[in-house]
């Protein structure tokens, strides 16, 4: 289980780059946590009215899964780390 720190206005992007998973919840609510990754959470529920609890509360339950074990991408090569985000997220994304 990856402990997400909900209390420092974490940006969309460190989500995901903590625990893939929560891309999930992102792209259900249509936020683009890649280009745009950037931004807030804060920032994004609002823009979209976004009940930012109820977003939060998804992504703590997300990451309290147990399925199978975590990927640590922090520890991977930029190399590797491209190669994976090509191949299991943009192209699912582009289909």
């Amino acid at each position: 289980m990856i402990t997400l720190d909900i209390t420092s206005q974490p940006t969309v992007g460190s989500f995901v780059a903590r625990d893939y998973r929560t891309a999930a919840v992102f792209q259900k609510y249509g936020i683009d946590f890649c280009c745009k990754g950037g931004k807030t959470v804060h920032e994004v529920c609002k823009n979209k009215n976004i009940d930012e609890n109820e977003l939060l509360h998804q992504l703590d339950h997300v990451s309290r899964q147990t399925e199978g074990q975590a990927i640590d991408f922090q520890s991977w090569s930029p190399d590797l780390l491209a190669d994976y985000i090509e191949k299991n997220i943009i192209d699912t994304l582009n289909k």
